[in-house]
């Protein structure tokens, strides 16, 4: 769910709904992750997404569109996504 979020909102020109949208992923996947029933694979996969969404916003603002480390983060957010829809089957 919060992948999907994350990936709706930052389709759209408005960076307000994509901060949003990965704040509100982290918190999405840290919860989940909390949870006992998530096998420690499962955890550490949606911690490190979270984690990534967590950097992707916190740079976003300071980073210009070309700018090879913001190109670095979002090829790193773009790698845990794809990890973790691998779990969610999505």
């Amino acid at each position: 769910m919060a992948v999907k979020a994350v990936d709706l909102e930052t389709l759209h020109s408005d960076p307000a709904l994509a901060g949003a949208a990965t704040t509100n992923g982290v918190l999405i996947l840290q919860t989940a992750a909390a949870d006992p029933a998530l096998v420690a694979s499962e955890r550490s996969t949606a911690l490190a997404l979270a984690k990534a969404y967590r950097f992707f916003t916190a740079t976003a603002a300071s980073m210009t569109r070309d700018d090879p480390a913001w190109l670095s983060v979002i090829d790193d957010a773009n790698a845990r996504d794809v990890e973790m829809k691998r779990f969610c089957n999505a």
